[in-house]
């Protein structure tokens, strides 16, 4: 069995461009302890890899807004 402190996430982020492509490995240990792991199940482990670690990584390097223009400041 796999030590769960050496289990490894790559991540990888890709917005259309080749130069805006970056990729970083990290642990899983960093993001969950072996025991609250273990308590998840096949697909709750895959949405906490994405919705968890990939998310909060890719947030770090995307600027994002929206807003209503108002155009009396214009």
């Amino acid at each position: 069995m796999t030590d769960f402190n050496q289990i490894k996430i790559k991540l990888k982020l890709s917005i259309g461009f080749p130069v805006a492509n970056h990729e970083e490995e990290t642990f899983l240990s960093e993001h969950i302890s072996e025991e609250e792991w273990n308590k998840l199940g096949f697909f709750e482990k895959d949405e906490f890899i994405q919705n968890e670690i990939l998310r909060e990584w890719a947030y770090d390097y995307i600027e994002m807004s929206a807003y209503i223009k108002d155009e009396t400041n214009d």
